[in-house]
Order: structure tokens, then sequence, then C-alpha cells
């Protein structure tokens, strides 16, 4: 089997493709801390909704919503709102900081 030189072609030197790994790039514990605070409160406040909706459409069909389907707004939305504060506040500590 005979190949074309331009069939074949030289394997990649993987150093430089990779980029090298500085202080800078690396995330810093606030900016996870960001990311968590900031994702539990929007995973949280979108089940508060859900919840908020889905006793909506109940009581159009004319049923009584469940007694912890009406609780789950009350307890978890305000918890959602502190997530939320507590992860502005790291947001403007870091940027703060550069």
């Amino acid at each position: 089997m005979s190949s074309s030189p331009s069939s074949h072609t030289p394997p990649r030197d993987s150093s430089d493709s990779e980029p090298k790994a500085s202080n800078s790039s690396a995330p810093r514990s606030e900016s996870r801390a960001f990311t968590w605070f900031a994702g539990l409160a929007g995973v949280i406040a979108l089940l508060c909704v859900v919840s908020g909706v889905v006793m909506l459409v109940l009581k159009w069909m004319g049923l009584h919503p469940w007694s912890f389907l009406t609780q789950l707004p009350l307890i978890f939305l305000p918890i959602a709102f502190i997530l939320l504060i507590i992860a502005l506040v790291l947001a403007a500590r870091r940027r703060r900081s550069l």
C-alpha cells in the first residue's frame, strides 16, 4: 500500500496545544461559592414558582391544594432570596478585589 505525502500528517506535539495553567485562570473559592449560592437559589426559587403554579392550576380546577404545596413557597422562597443576596455580596467582593 502506498500512501501519498498529503494523506500522512505528522503527530502533533501535545505540549503546544495545551494551554499552560496560571494562577489567574484558576477558579477562586469565592467564584465557586458564588456559583453554588446562585445555583442553589435559582433551583429553590424555580421549585417555589412551580409549586405556586401547581396551586393555581389546582384551584382553577376546583380542587384543594395540599398543605405541603402551600407551605413550600412560604418557607423556601425567603431562603432563596437570602442565598441570592449572599451570592451578590460574594460577587461584589470579588469584583472589588480585582
